[in-house]
């Protein structure tokens, strides 16, 4: 992650806040719709890999990232 994303993802998230994509700057969208758009296609790519793993007989690891998490060692924080 560049120096510049970092910055702006630091304090509270305006899901309000309009932005241009870098490779379309003439097109915008809310920073709320954009992470609704990663999460979308993420889950869909990872049910691709699971059905591609099922058709070659190979039974899916747990693709959420809750499980990579605790694979590390990861204890989550108590709010």
């Amino acid at each position: 992650m560049g120096r510049a994303t970092g910055a702006s993802l630091q304090g509270p998230l305006d899901e309000d806040r309009v932005v241009a994509l870098h490779d379309a700057p003439e097109e915008r969208y809310s920073l709320g719709d954009l992470l609704w758009h990663a999460s979308l296609h993420e889950a869909r790519h990872g049910a691709q890999v699971a059905l591609l793993l099922r058709v070659l007989g190979q039974e899916p690891p747990a693709l959420d990232f809750y499980f990579f998490l605790k694979a590390k060692g990861g204890q989550g924080e108590v709010l």
